[in-house]
């Protein structure tokens, strides 16, 4: 099997996969409403599944067109304006895609694909040399955040919390021995708060603790670690920490981490924790060591856990949440019959291929914020990959132009600044908004706001201990809503 795509990811999606065992070797890749605070674990080793039949339904592409994508900074930079944009990393720089005859407003130079943009799309956090930065999306220069002093280097991996306040990031840290400074293999989480500029190291100890992910209601850090089994670094399972800890962040240090998985044989790993748009779900890749394949598996808020693609014979190892949460998009790799990225419908369990195309090898897929594309990288058996961009409305598969060689890095939401006056859509991951009588998640809720209906700003944000409330006015009448950008759109100019 052509291996071009696969190696990307690894270099790329580290953040998910730096658990897994001969990732650069010649083998193929292996891959809340509230959570309750008073979990349980089974005491069983291996999970308990129930099979599931799973029908497939093949859909023929249609033909590949091109679109354009902006490759440099034009002489008079362009301001973003509010939209969504995907974004790539080609030749060490972020390249924001407009549109055509359109060019890049973001032109900026990084060594590695590791960069995530804020919740609003105004800043983008990546890592350089020994030092994190965050950047505006519309001005040159940069802000260093707070870190450990001598902990960065090699691979990171994290998330913004819902309000932009925190990063929370896995690093390996950097050691001296001799004369020589080197990188730990035991990656180690830390969590910095950008308003008060302090940081702190939530986790400890000789462990292997990487790929935290800030889940979308601001209520819980899931990671992947070895914790259990610290004399196996391919061995993981997942684990989560509340985020009651971060109004002082080294009250996080050591917080109690509640266990989520157990994997069962010492072969096998949990790895690639991925939060439901309204953090009711967590998502995560189940490694069977024996064989390498890996399938992907549901919780769900009363810990109850499920195989949701149970394929024992072919390898699930990437996937990303639709919008809704009612879908995922993953790649699966069929020893006989390539590699191909299908849509899963959680309810119902039908699956429908969308690239069934054998001798195309697809990167991961990325699920746009409105719901309307899924964009992933594609080898075409040429010297380097292309990025497409497959539209769920018309099956139409687009590739962007002069996107050979590079790689997709995230789909970016830009928001207006919220003020009186600005109008949102609620997306399809704010569907069922609550609208309140006052800005607190214990008033009363007046009203449902639906995705698709449009809301208008009323007031400047207020906050509380936990979430930023905006005052709105809506079809359902007047009153706030939390202001969490994951569940809006912003309405295109």
């Amino acid at each position: 099997m052509n291996r071009k795509i696969i190696l990307k990811d690894l270099i790329f999606f580290l953040s998910i996969l730096i658990l897994l065992p001969g990732c650069f070797g010649g083998s193929k890749v292996q891959r809340t409403e509230t959570i309750p605070p008073t979990f349980a674990p089974t005491q069983k080793r291996t999970p308990t599944l129930t099979p599931t039949n799973v029908p497939t339904i093949s859909i023929v592409p249609t033909q590949q067109s091109e679109v354009p994508i902006a490759t440099s900074l034009t002489p008079e930079k362009k301001e973003l304006a509010a939209g969504i944009y995907p974004v790539i990393w080609q030749e060490d720089r972020i390249k924001v895609w407009m549109g055509l005859d359109e060019a890049s407003s973001l032109d900026l130079e990084i060594n590695t694909p590791m960069a995530f943009p804020s919740p609003d799309g105004k800043f983008i956090a990546y890592i350089n040399g020994h030092n994190i930065f965050t950047q505006n999306i519309n001005m040159s220069e940069s802000n260093e955040i707070p870190h450990m002093a001598g902990s960065l280097d090699g691979i990171w991996a994290g998330s913004w919390s819902p309000d932009a306040r925190y990063l929370v990031y896995s690093i390996s840290p950097v050691f001296v021995e001799g004369n020589k400074v080197k990188i730990d293999e035991k990656p180690t989480i830390f969590l910095s708060d950008l308003v008060r500029h302090t940081v702190a190291q939530i986790t400890t100890g000789d462990l292997s603790q990487s790929g935290p992910k800030w889940s979308p209601d601001n209520k819980w850090i899931a990671f992947t670690s070895n914790r259990i089994n610290p004399n196996n670094h391919s061995h993981g399972d997942i684990f989560i920490i509340s985020t009651n800890c971060v109004s002082d962040v080294q009250s996080c240090k050591d917080s109690f981490a509640r266990q989520l998985t157990h994997v069962g044989l010492i072969t096998d790993y949990a790895t690639g924790p991925s939060w439901s748009p309204d953090g009711t779900h967590l998502a995560y890749i189940y490694v069977n060591g024996r064989t390498g394949s890996g399938d992907i598996y549901l919780v769900d808020s009363t810990w109850n856990s499920r195989n949701v693609t149970n394929t024992p014979d072919q390898d699930e190892n990437v996937f990303s949440w639709s919008p809704d949460g009612k879908h995922l998009v993953f790649r699966r790799d069929n020893p006989l019959e390539g590699t191909d990225l299908l849509i899963l419908d959680l309810q119902s369990s039908k699956v429908t291929n969308i690239t069934n195309s054998p001798n195309i090898e697809e990167g991961t897929p990325y699920w746009s914020p409105d719901g309307q594309s899924i964009t992933y990288g594609t080898d075409n058996n040429k010297s380097e990959s292309d990025i497409s961009i497959y539209s769920l409305k018309d099956n139409i598969t687009k590739t962007l132009a002069n996107s050979s060689g590079g790689n997709f890095l995230f789909w970016m939401s830009v928001f207006p600044e919220i003020s009186n006056g600005v109008k949102l859509m609620v997306s399809p991951a704010g569907h069922d908004l609550n609208l309140r009588d006052n800005p607190s998640i214990n008033s009363n809720v007046i009203g449902k706001i639906h995705s698709g209906e449009t809301i208008t700003i009323l007031a400047e944000p207020v906050s509380d201990e936990k979430n930023n409330w905006w005052k709105i006015k809506s079809d359902k009448g007047e009153g706030w809503v939390v202001g969490n950008y994951n569940w809006y759109l912003p309405v295109f100019p």
